[in-house]
């Protein structure tokens, strides 16, 4: 099971653009295995997609949220 510190970091990286393709993958397959964080992250990049362009202070403060 992979830590919230490290479901935090995958998604901020993600979210950034940042993120490795091992890492994309892992962050893919937790999303599939964990319901809920599949809901969080989507409801993280929806918010980031509505609200162009998204202050990423403020992105960030959701994702500490919603851990």
């Amino acid at each position: 099971m992979n830590s919230s510190d490290e479901i935090y970091r995958l998604m901020t990286e993600k979210l950034a653009g940042e993120i490795s393709a091992v890492d994309e993958q892992l962050l893919d397959e937790i999303m599939e295995e964990d319901p809920i964080v599949g809901e969080k992250w989507k409801g993280i990049y929806q918010l980031k997609a509505s609200t162009e362009p998204a202050p990423w202070l403020d992105v960030i403060k959701i994702i500490r949220r919603s851990k």
